[in-house]
Formats: C-alpha cells, structure tokens, sequence
C-alpha cells in the first residue's frame, strides 16, 4: 500500500494537521516546499524554516516576513541557492555580505543588488568571476574597468559590445573576446579584421567568424581551409575564387563527413 505523499496529505488535511509541528517538520524534510501549506505559525518557526530550505531553498518565499529579514537565515539560503535572494526582504539586497554570498553562488544575482552595491568594485567583480553577463547589471562605470570587462568577456565574448569606446580599441581586450567567442569578430573595429593574429584566433574558436574577416583573409586559401577545418559552414564565407577552387570544394566536403561520423 503506498503512502500519500506529504504534500498531498496537507493540501488535503485541517488546520490542525497544518499546524502539527512534528508532523509539518517530517514533511519539510521530505519536501521543502511544504512549508507553504503549514500553519503561519510554524511558517515563523525558525527550526522548520530551516529544515525546509535545507531540503529546498526555494522554501524560503514562504516563511515569515520575519525570518525573511533573518540576516543568518537569508544567508544560509543564499550561499545555497543565489537566486532565493528574490524571496528574501527587500532590505537583504543593500546588504553587502548577503549579496556578496548570493554572487558568489550566481553572478547574475548581481541584478538584485541595490543601487550602491552595483557601484561596488569589489563586489561587480566577484559577480564577474562567476558568470560574465553580471556586467550587465553593474554601473556604467566599470565598462571602462579593464579588469572587470576581461573577466567578463572570459565567459562570452559578445560582451565586447559593452567595453567604453577606450576599451574597444584595446588589442588584449578584443583578443579576450575572440578567444571566448570568435563570431564576437563581428563587433571589433575594422583595423583588427584585418589583424592576422587575432583573425586566427577568432576563427579557432568558430570558423564560421571568417564572414566577419577582412576581404585578404576570406581570399586566403591557407586561412580559408584552417576556417572550414573548424565549421564547413565557412565555405559560403571564402571569396568565390575559392569557393570556385575544386580542393577547397572537396576539403569542405571531407570535413562534413568527419563531422557527421565523429561530431568533430
């Protein structure tokens, strides 16, 4: 015979069965989100809040307006489950150890900080570190910040559309870029299309970026066969001489076999 899930049993149960304490602290530990069915008394009881995020740190949107100011509480959860700061009172995001803990879980968190903490240096690069698209989030300020923006572009490099003007001339900070996203070719000044080094490396990290390659390159048979050697899709991007040329044709053709029969 099998037994009623927790959950079922207080959806379904009275008050009194909402307000069991034993019973309502089983049932969080076996599903945190029961908690949003118990008694707004044990929904303030620390313990069980406990339990429950234990178990499931989304349960913390259903404790007490207190505990959600519990700064040890909203700390446990965050450290967890970044995202949960969303659930947490709004006085938690001006809280720079609770925020620095959530980042530290999920970069992006940095789009709940209060104003003054998305002004933090130190604070933006910690986000930075664990996910890049927290640039995002930051003031305006640090898109000038070397620092910040090479850490960010580590993760995605069409982040290079966010550099300041002075930064988007930097050759270290576009060649970042290229190396973690090499169709992020496309949004570099026209003086680094036709810079040999960091065409390369845009093109060995996706082939497909010799579309965004100055016309020398894209008539250059020994990079348009490195470029198709990545991503045969480069082919449509070669000048029509090379695309005209019957061992570019047939070196196309054999990388798309080997990537059908090996996925490389």
């Amino acid at each position: 015979m099998s037994i009623e899930p927790y959950w079922d049993r207080l959806r379904d149960g009275d008050d009194a069965l909402r307000s069991n304490r034993e019973f309502v602290l089983e049932a969080v530990r076996d599903e945190g989100t029961c908690l949003e069915l118990a008694s707004s008394a044990l929904q303030a009881d620390r313990e069980i809040v406990v339990a429950a995020i234990e178990q499931d740190a989304d349960a913390l949107q259903y404790a007490s307006e207190e505990l959600l100011r519990d700064v040890d509480l909203v700390k446990k959860v965050v450290s967890k489950r970044g995202r949960a700061l969303e659930y947490a009172d709004e006085s938690m995001r001006s809280n720079r150890e609770v925020l620095m803990l959530a980042i530290e879980n999920d970069g992006t968190c940095l789009s709940m900080a209060s104003e003054e903490l998305r002004h933090d240096r130190e604070v933006v690069l910690q986000a930075c570190k664990q996910d890049g698209d927290a640039i995002r989030f930051a003031g305006e300020e640090f898109r000038s910040d070397k620092e910040i923006m090479l850490t960010a572009l580590a993760f995605d490099g069409e982040l290079l559309t966010m550099v300041s003007e002075e930064l988007a001339m930097d050759r270290e900070i576009v060649e970042r870029a290229l190396l973690s996203t090499g169709l992020a070719l496309e949004y570099v000044k026209p003086q680094f299309r036709s810079d040999r080094d960091l065409v390369m490396a845009a093109l060995g990290q996706d082939g497909r970026a010799l579309q965004f390659a100055a016309d020398e390159f894209r008539a250059n048979r020994e990079i348009v066969m490195f470029a198709i050697d990545k991503h045969p899709a480069a082919y449509s991007y070669a000048s029509q001489e090379l695309q005209d040329d019957d061992k570019v044709h047939e070196f196309t053709l054999d990388v798309r076999v080997r990537r059908q029969t090996t996925g490389k």
